[in-house]
């Protein structure tokens, strides 16, 4: 039993070195993990650094992720690939911005920012508010204006308890009606 971190290239360095073993941690009294160590080792990582248990065999990835490679594998339904993100910022900007208040604008923009890979962004106005430097009422009437001039597209309303408003951010848009 130790409380030094594990030789270079031993078993325990090489599998497992942020992990101590949490009978040796209760047998030395310990308050604390020692230093270089993150966490308690598993039962199979104790083994290991103990010297009575063997390396993990590699897995192939149909293992690692809980699927059955025989099984029948199901095709997935795609997405629809969203725009490229300078695309969407550069018609934007080249189109639409010179229309808008400023407010809008900086909705728009925030809304941009938070956008994920798939093309979403979701916050709560009272979030938009602050950092687009406005009161909320005005964040409601820039986001109906702007979903109006097709420049936002509301994927599901957000409610109390239920999480933020999904939005998808579009570069260009329609004349609003009037």
């Amino acid at each position: 039993m130790t409380t030094d971190p594990p030789a270079p290239g031993s078993l325990w360095a090489t599998h497992c070195p942020d992990a101590y073993p949490a009978d040796w941690f209760e047998a030395l009294g310990l308050t604390a993990l020692p230093a270089g160590f993150a966490r308690f080792a598993t039962a199979e990582e104790c083994a290991l650094i103990a010297g009575t248990g063997a390396p993990p065999t590699p897995r192939d990835r149909s293992e690692r992720n809980g699927e059955n490679p025989s099984a029948g594998r199901r095709s997935k339904q795609s997405l629809p690939k969203p725009e490229s993100r300078f695309a969407v910022l550069n018609s934007f900007v080249d189109c639409e911005m010179h229309k808008l208040t400023r407010a809008e604008v900086a909705v728009w923009f925030v809304l941009y920012r938070d956008t994920k890979p798939d093309g979403t962004a979701r916050t709560g106005q009272t979030d938009l508010a602050r950092r687009a430097g406005c009161d909320a009422r005005t964040v409601r009437r820039a986001l109906t204006l702007l979903e109006a001039r097709g420049l936002v597209e509301v994927i599901r309303r957000g409610r109390l308890g239920a999480g933020p408003s999904r939005y998808r951010v579009r570069g260009t848009g329609r004349d609003p009606p009037e």
